[in-house]
């Protein structure tokens, strides 16, 4: 049995502010392409990442797209080129990562029983299954594919229209999921122990077998409080306009030298910080 493990699709936006970085190995050849909805205008490079913007808004930012195909193209690593646009700004929307099982026996069927016994820990509450009579594929799912995280297991073989035994399971992380799980990819490089953080077998010894690994959980940090809301989308909107509006970067320097002060202030004692600051 061989197993490997990698990502398999990353896509993400870089704000309107941030010029758009790929790592220095990604081609800068590229080809005009048919955009996707919300944008107008559109490039594939030479590996095959597809590139988005929208010449009339901006404010959208350019989105990417770094599929399957073209992540086997890459002269350099995946998590390389995750690391890198995400040093450079981009705020990443989907990321899927896999393993796969060459010669095993690790069935997805089993899934369907494991998963119908309920011998298996996650926070999914559907998993639905998919099976074609006429190719005899078939796919378990932990969790809806619309959810934010969800888990498949599948017969990739058989989707690829080969007579390999190969099983591939993957998990894809979306919206504000994504990013996180990026992260936690980036510093721990264990895609085995980040599926099973989010659904494990406990009766499934062909389970265990593939999925050595310790369990490692991807946190999403809390929801935003009205505060941080408002500063996000009326605070941060304002200021932007106030610094277009200038020559220069003075207001906006001050206003981040104002920002450091308030904070120092508070971190130092509270109001009472603050109460020192006015003096």
């Amino acid at each position: 049995m061989k197993i490997s493990s990698k990502c398999d699709w990353v896509q993400g936006t870089f704000p309107y502010y941030r010029d758009v970085s790929f790592p220095d190995w990604i081609s800068t050849e590229h080809e005009e392409i048919q955009p996707i909805a919300g944008y107008n205008t559109g490039y594939k490079t030479g590996e095959g990442i597809c590139v988005y913007t929208h010449t009339e808004r901006r404010d959208q930012g350019t989105h990417f797209i770094a599929g399957g195909s073209a992540i086997s193209r890459f002269q350099g690593e995946c998590r390389d080129f995750v690391d890198h646009v995400v040093k450079e700004g981009a705020n990443i929307k989907r990321i899927d990562l896999c393993v796969d099982i060459f010669d095993g026996n690790l069935d997805p069927r089993v899934a369907t029983t494991e998963l119908a016994m309920g011998r298996v820990r996650t926070h999914a509450k559907q998993s639905p299954r998919w099976d074609d009579p006429r190719t005899g594929g078939y796919t378990q799912y932990v969790g809806k594919k619309t959810s934010d995280t969800f888990m498949r297991i599948y017969d990739k073989g058989v989707e690829q229209k080969t007579e390999l035994n190969w099983i591939r399971i993957e998990c894809v992380w979306k919206g504000k999921r994504a990013l996180p799980a990026a992260n936690v990819w980036l510093a721990s490089g264990d895609i085995q122990g980040m599926i099973r953080g989010f659904c494990d077998f406990t009766a499934w010894d062909e389970w265990d077998e593939v999925m050595d690994s310790p369990v490692v959980k991807v946190s999403v940090k809390q929801k935003e409080t009205d505060t941080q809301k408002w500063l996000i989308e009326v605070a941060a909107k304002t200021l932007a306009r106030e610094w277009a509006s200038g020559d220069d970067d003075t207001f906006y320097l001050h206003f981040l030298q104002a920002t450091r002060e308030w904070y120092l202030g508070y971190a130092k004692g509270g109001d009472k910080g603050i109460d020192n600051l006015l003096d």
